[in-house]
């Protein structure tokens, strides 16, 4: 996931279509799962991909499929990676 403000901050949650297993969102966790990643997004450097200063983001307790976040960034916002179990009814590729 990628956020990009401004300036302020801004709070919302994300539903997914199944259980969220984990979350990297943070330098050291980013650069760790980057093998695991998916797409053609390539970052300029670790520093740059992670939260910003003072955001956050969690799982909600009572429904495993929402994920809450805080992106309290500016430019060049905020990255988070988030692992779900497989959604029901996907294919196997």
């Amino acid at each position: 996931m990628f956020f990009d403000s401004h300036s302020g901050a801004h709070y919302g949650f994300v539903d997914f279509d199944a259980p969220i297993l984990g979350i990297a969102a943070y330098q050291d966790t980013m650069g760790a799962t980057d093998f695991l990643d998916n797409t053609s997004v390539t970052c300029t450097g670790t520093n740059l991909c992670s939260l910003e200063k003072g955001g956050l983001v969690w799982i909600d307790d009572k429904n495993l499929t929402r994920l809450w976040v805080y992106w309290a960034g500016s430019s060049p916002g905020d990255n988070a990676r988030v692992f779900t179990e497989r959604p029901l009814g996907a294919l196997m590729m």
